[in-house]
């Protein structure tokens, strides 16, 4: 669980710079995110070969994705019962 109380999973799509900074890294997954990471970085880059000189900043913010327990509960069923009961002692 994270500070703000939200559940959070294992980073699943990381976007890095060319020198390896990592500047998409989400704690869950979701295409329409990534979408936006990518989308908003290449309208950056573009921005930078008109000449314009742009700064980097950070940025903390929270998506949302469609949430479907009984599809993902069956998923962790699948795969086995370590993985139900390591999921269950993790509190999550």
């Amino acid at each position: 669980m994270s500070a703000s109380g939200l559940i959070t999973a294992y980073n699943m799509t990381w976007i890095f710079t060319q020198t390896g900074v990592p500047v998409y890294k989400p704690d869950w997954t979701d295409h329409h995110s990534v979408r936006n990471a990518l989308e908003y970085g290449l309208e950056g880059l573009q921005r930078c070969k008109g000449r314009e000189r742009l700064v980097p900043f950070r940025v903390e913010r929270v998506d949302y994705r469609a949430g479907n327990p009984e599809a993902f509960f069956a998923g962790l069923a699948r795969s086995g019962p370590k993985a139900a009961r390591e999921f269950r002692e993790a509190g999550l």
